[in-house]
């Protein structure tokens, strides 16, 4: 139910911006939304071809680079794989922790953090293109 109020208001979200929410951006979203980890391109792949038998990874990748782009899903770089954004009507920089037992992510958001890494590379001359903040750990019901 989750991931079906999601994909309308996303749908709505493209309506707005003026992007188009195809139909292989739609059911590679729905596959990602549906698990409880992250879930890596080839996964997402293999369930895709249960839906459309001849995907091949370039639908995949193009899908994911669409919804990671609009802010609709997170990239997990120290997994190199993707989960569905909880907020993505909002541009938000967040954090995330990642449970190495059984590798469920969850999102957090914190602008001050954001804002503080900005700072910190400005003051170093750095320019930032992306930050990421991937915390590794144990959750609640790994413990």
């Amino acid at each position: 139910m989750f991931c079906m109020s999601v994909i309308e208001q996303i749908t709505l979200e493209c309506q707005k911006r003026g992007i188009r929410f195809t139909e292989d951006r739609r059911v590679v979203f729905e596959i990602i939304c549906g698990s409880k980890v992250p879930l890596k391109a080839y996964d997402i792949l293999e369930e895709l071809k249960r839906v459309k038998k001849n995907a091949e990874p370039p639908t995949v990748y193009r899908a994911l680079e669409f919804l990671e782009k609009n802010g609709f899903v997170h990239k997990v770089n120290i997994l190199n794989s993707y989960f569905a954004c909880s907020h993505f009507a909002d541009q938000h920089a967040c954090q995330l922790f990642i449970c190495t037992k059984c590798q469920t992510a969850q999102e957090f958001c914190n602008a001050n953090i954001a804002s503080e890494l900005k700072e910190r590379a400005q003051k170093n001359n750095f320019q930032t293109q992306k930050i990421s903040v991937e915390i590794l750990g144990i959750c609640k019901n790994c413990q």
